[in-house]
């Protein structure tokens, strides 16, 4: 955070100075009961009343509040500023902060795709330039605070991931980062508990086109049929479209799988650009697009941008493939898992796996509150149309995918577990070879998937 001085932030603020010392500058900032105080030479923003002790730990710091005089407790290196309305004042600090900085901010939202594209406009953009980004997917409103405080003089530019999981979280990442560049990598079905439909869930995601900067820029992904829903008649800003099936500014054509990754051909403006990404599957190719569109706008022209984006490296847990028990080969893709994520898994494992046999193990998707027996249902038409050998699900609700897929006539193997892994191991140990190929799909919020997928990995990665 860039330092201010406590005459600063009383005038910031509108406050008045009640108690404490004045000449030191604030170097963090917290709302109270939203954030944890773990530094000294913090302002903090409390609504409420404050372990008034634990301060003593914490001097110097500020406290803003709206309490009457006689409930604040006078402790020595404790800076009191008495305001009208704490909210209020807490927004005024907020926006006033954003205001210190003329730099690009992007926003990435979507269901699938926001840690990739984010870290591949990081990587891109990092080899000349100073850039502030979500750290991993830490990527709720709560975090929003303490990304725009990473924002100082010497920033250049700063990517964030925008997640939701109700209405009105898009609005709030917005307020704290007033993004000038927003990028949407799909929307599927995803947050059903909080937004109660899939019409509900694009309306909390187009939150976004409301939420940037007047004449910002809107990159959006030209295929996606739920996007397309987003009302855009009030946008006064710059649209651009990435695609692959569609024409648009940035089109991928000739896709193609190549060793640990995708090529395609970039065509954009009458030229044509080959290009390499590394990482599976088509949707990699649209993350390509994206952060490629989104660097444009900041100026790295398109040869550039691919040129970077060759030597990028996934995440962990992102279709991750490795060697495996028995020989067999594994993709790890336990980082989240929904409806969409899960089909874009199912098409590599179809894509690479041919000669061999395709082996599955689902689990439980998450956040689909009253849909959810009938979303994992209408997976079960993926596993058909990628043709397994085998289904294996884990949890109660992915046990709906398996009960499907039998009723549709599966034509592979299936064995559904409850929710634990007792007994998997040992029915994997008869079932893999080196001629086969294992996708463990399962949630980040069950940590059982990914440990799981650990275990079943060989020493020779």
């Amino acid at each position: 955070m860039k330092p201010l001085t406590i005459n600063e932030i009383n005038q910031i603020v509108h406050g008045e100075f009640i108690e404490g010392p004045v000449n030191w500058q604030v170097s963090h900032a917290i709302l109270y009961g939203l954030h944890r105080l773990k530094w000294s030479h913090t302002l903090i923003f409390s609504e409420r009343n404050i372990n008034w002790h634990n301060l003593k730990n914490f001097q110097p710091c500020a406290v803003v509040t709206d309490l009457p005089a006689d409930q604040i407790v006078p402790i020595e290196g404790i800076t009191f500023i008495k305001v009208n309305h704490v909210m209020e004042s807490y927004w005024k600090f907020v926006q006033y902060y954003r205001s210190l900085f003329d730099i690009p901010v992007i926003a990435v939202t979507g269901t699938c795709g926001k840690t990739t594209i984010k870290e591949m406009i990081k990587h891109i953009l990092r080899v000349d330039r100073i850039v502030q980004a979500t750290d991993g997917n830490w990527n709720l409103p709560v975090w929003s605070f303490g990304y725009l405080q990473n924002i100082d003089e010497s920033t250049q530019a700063a990517v964030f991931e925008t997640a939701i999981t109700h209405p009105g979280h898009l609005t709030r990442h917005c307020r704290y980062l007033e993004p000038t560049i927003g990028v949407f990598t799909n929307i599927g079905i995803d947050h059903l508990d909080t937004c109660g439909s899939l019409e509900g869930y694009i309306q909390a995601k187009a939150e976004l086109v409301k939420g940037l900067r007047k004449n910002g820029t809107l990159i959006l992904n030209g295929d996606d049929e739920n996007i397309k829903k987003i009302a855009l008649d009030e946008f006064k800003g710059r649209v651009v479209y990435y695609s692959v099936s569609s024409s648009s500014p940035f089109q991928a054509t000739e896709i193609h799988y190549a060793e640990m990754g995708m090529t395609f051909v970039l065509n954009h403006q009458g030229r044509q650009y080959h290009a390499f990404v590394p990482g599976y599957g088509d949707h990699q190719v649209y993350n390509a697009l994206g952060a490629i569109s989104a660097c444009y706008e900041l100026g790295v022209g398109v040869e550039t941008s691919i040129k970077r984006l060759s030597t990028f490296k996934n995440f962990t847990r992102h279709l991750e493939l490795m060697s495996g028990l028995n020989d067999c080969t594994i993709l790890d893709d336990t980082w989240n898992t929904n409806p969409t994520s899960l089909n874009s898994a199912l098409q590599v494992l179809h894509s690479i796996g041919k000669g061999k046999k395709n082996v599955a193990l689902l689990g439980d998707m998450m956040a689909l509150g009253e849909f959810a027996d009938e979303v994992h249902r209408q997976v079960a038409e993926l596993i058909i149309e990628t043709k397994l050998d085998v289904l294996i699900t884990i949890g109660e609700k992915a046990r709906e995918i398996g009960k499907e897929a039998i009723r549709l006539n599966f034509g592979g193997k299936v064995y559904m577990y409850d929710d634990s892994f007792e007994g998997v191991r040992e029915m994997l140990e008869e079932l893999l070879d080196q001629n086969t190929i294992l996708l463990i799909k399962g949630s980040l919020y069950n940590p059982h998937f990914s440990n799981f997928a650990q275990g079943l990995r060989s020493n020779k990665n």
